[in-house]
């Protein structure tokens, strides 16, 4: 039910700008793709620190998608379709004994 909306979070317009920030959706901004260019940096030093940066705080995945993700037809849970298909056969049984 609620699939499209991680995506949006995760490789969609939520990801990034004012819409992230309206979800609590940012992190630190070395994780972002394209964020640093780490061959421009001359200091060994100072490239260190943040490939250690980068690593420790992981790499937020590439953004996909710039509009909202559509919502698909969700299949119904096994749990509920067997109620339904239970609750329909008691529902003819009680039909056939009246």
């Amino acid at each position: 039910e609620h699939l499209h909306e991680w995506v949006d979070l995760i490789f969609g317009y939520k990801q990034r700008g004012s819409e992230a920030e309206k979800a609590h959706n940012v992190f630190y901004h070395l994780t972002y793709e394209g964020s640093v260019d780490l061959d421009s940096i001359v200091d060994p030093v100072q490239r260190h620190a943040i490939e250690t940066q980068i690593a420790h705080f992981g790499q937020t995945p590439s953004q996909l998608l710039t509009r909202a993700h559509p919502q698909r037809n969700a299949l119904p849970r096994p749990q509920r379709l067997l109620g339904q298909i239970m609750g329909a056969k008691a529902a003819g049984e009680s039909a056939n004994v009246a």
